[in-house]
């Protein structure tokens, strides 16, 4: 059975968008994995914020679940760690798919 994993990254740190830290749950990856899952495919959800990873963390779970897909989404708020992750996930995994969506890349493409 494929296995997918779908990323929400670490917020940047390089640019404060709110006086308040807050955690918002991924619903569109969410909403993918439900999808995916009734699809007969193996598929978990590293939300980064939530769960208090850095990219370097997140890169160590990928080689412990061991995927043959990675689906990232990238907001506001991520679009900069979305890249680097990306970036570190094709250097330590050069075979493995990944795809890239969410606000940014619709509104870029």
């Amino acid at each position: 059975m494929k296995k997918i994993i779908l990323i929400s990254p670490p917020s940047s740190n390089e640019i404060d968008f709110s006086a308040k830290k807050s955690v918002i749950p991924p619903e569109g990856l969410c909403l993918l994995a439900s999808c995916i899952r009734n699809n007969n495919y193996q598929v978990s959800i590293i939300d980064s914020d939530a769960l208090g990873l850095t990219i370097q963390e997140v890169i160590k779970e990928i080689k412990k679940q061991k995927p043959n897909f990675i689906g990232i989404t990238s907001t506001t708020v991520t679009i900069h760690n979305c890249s680097l992750l990306a970036k570190k996930i094709r250097e330590s995994f050069p075979d493995l798919k990944i795809i890239i969506g969410g606000p940014h890349i619709t509104v870029a493409g």
